[in-house]
């Protein structure tokens, strides 16, 4: 007698377990929803990847870097052929 009514109070336990287990997971379901909602993460890496803004941000910003990076090179050019025209006029007048 003693060993149905343990066998009846596993199955019994085991049954309640069963049916708790998916309340249970649809609630942390439910909190892990809301919790990724308050996450400002979450809205800021959706922006980055659907945004057309974000778009035309980068490619801006990648030519006014190569813009910068040009006058560089110019200035650099600009500069080196100063510097032998004055070394020829210096070499010139000896």
């Amino acid at each position: 007698m003693l060993n149905r009514i343990l066998r009846t109070g596993v199955a019994a336990a085991a049954i309640l377990s069963a049916l708790a287990t998916p309340v249970t997971a649809a609630e942390s379901e439910r909190e892990s929803a809301s919790v990724a909602l308050t996450n400002p993460l979450l809205y800021a890496i959706a922006w980055r990847q659907t945004a057309a803004e974000f778009r035309a941000l980068y490619y801006q910003g990648f030519a006014l870097a190569q813009l910068r990076v040009e006058q560089a090179l110019a200035a650099r050019e600009a500069s080196a052929s100063e510097r032998y025209a004055s070394a020829c006029s210096n070499h010139r007048r000896r």
